[in-house]
């Protein structure tokens, strides 16, 4: 398995299951990109509150 995807965490070794502080930022990301249909739009507003990525960097608009 690669890396877990943002608002997973890993449980054991091979098994994931949801982040409870990562998963209603993750929730919020799909309706921004439903309301807004692009990556670096999402990625600005996701930044511009102060969400950061898993490994505290800023979201990137790359898809």
């Amino acid at each position: 398995m690669g890396g877990i995807p943002f608002g997973y965490k890993r449980v054991g070794k091979d098994d994931m299951e949801l982040d409870e502080h990562e998963a209603p930022i993750r929730k919020m990301m799909f309706d921004l990109f439903l309301e807004h249909k692009r990556h670096a739009t999402v990625a600005n507003i996701l930044n511009d509150k102060g969400y950061r990525t898993k490994r505290k960097s800023l979201f990137s608009g790359q898809p």
